[in-house]
């Protein structure tokens, strides 16, 4: 009898110490939402989210970070790449008078054979004809021929200075063949072309075709439609 008397007496000092604990166990969560705004069970589910997010983040700005580097580099090579193709490129020379020789054509078709050459010349419905070779002293490299020729008209005449240049080099025989203030359409060639006037009109043009450069000096009492006519026999 007196042991069932001592389990309901720790039975019931069990039931008086229970609130206590709850208090401490509430009190513990109340220090917990303190802390951190929320339970501890809680907090370290949206600690792992907020890492998760973080890392993801992380990546996403080292993906743009990757993509505006490339973005960069391709740019950069855009720009430069002229450039660089640019210096690969036969650099443009002068010559003058000095460096050069020349030499007479007296069989024009002959010389062309010889020299396993194709240009445009006047080889017909000319008055007088002369050509002449010019090439550089330095290795006797064949530069540009010159043809001088008179074509008659119905009362004057015209006198004609045809450069045929094998070179992109600038030569001081050439020197006047610059501004050009003009151009036309001749047969699908595009020639730049300025005129002098004083008591004759001297025409200067200049066209390529097919890689060789053709200078056009014409002496004339007529205009542009002189030049025209001379481009197109040329070419005929």
């Amino acid at each position: 009898m007196k042991e069932n008397k001592d389990a309901l007496k720790a039975i019931q000092e069990f039931a008086d110490e229970s609130p206590t604990r709850s208090d401490k166990l509430e009190q513990a969560k109340q220090l917990t939402r303190e802390l951190y705004g929320e339970d501890g069970a809680e907090a370290e589910h949206r600690g792992r989210g907020g890492a998760v997010a973080l890392a993801a983040s992380s990546k996403r700005t080292r993906i743009l970070t990757i993509a505006l580097c490339c973005v960069a580099l391709l740019l950069v090579v855009a720009i430069l790449l002229p450039f660089l193709l640019r210096e690969k490129e036969s650099p443009i020379h002068y010559y003058d008078d000095v460096s050069i020789y020349s030499e007479t054509i007296s069989d024009i078709d002959q010389f062309i054979s010889e020299n396993n050459l194709e240009f445009a010349y006047y080889d017909h419905d000319y008055l007088a004809s002369q050509h002449e070779a010019y090439r550089l002293i330095e290795n006797d490299r064949l530069v540009y021929i010159l043809q001088n020729v008179i074509f008659l008209r119905q009362n004057d005449f015209d006198s004609i200075l045809l450069g045929i240049c094998f070179s992109n080099d600038e030569f001081q025989k050439f020197d006047e063949f610059k501004g050009f203030t003009e151009s036309l359409l001749v047969g699908g060639i595009e020639v730049d072309y300025k005129i002098l006037e004083q008591d004759w009109n001297y025409i200067y043009a200049k066209f390529s075709v097919d890689g060789v450069v053709y200078y056009l000096n014409v002496t004339t009492s007529g205009g542009a439609e002189v030049l025209e006519q001379y481009v197109n026999l040329l070419l005929a």
